[in-house]
């Protein structure tokens, strides 16, 4: 039975962020500089589960 070849689809590769971001870029400083900072001394906080569901229905508005 010969072989079937499959159509080119044309589908996506998956990579990860870290594998396209070339070593020399800028971005790489800023990502380590942020790092580096105390979140938390500087007033940023995360947002708590019932934060969340209160912001959920402003969103679609």
């Amino acid at each position: 039975m010969p072989i079937i070849n499959g159509l080119d689809r044309h589908q996506l590769t998956f990579s990860s962020l870290e594998a396209t971001i070339a070593t020399d870029n800028d971005v790489r400083f800023i990502d380590a500089f942020i790092e580096k900072l105390d979140l938390q001394q500087l007033g940023v906080r995360s947002l708590t589960s019932s934060d969340k569901k209160c912001n959920r229905s402003r969103a679609y508005y």
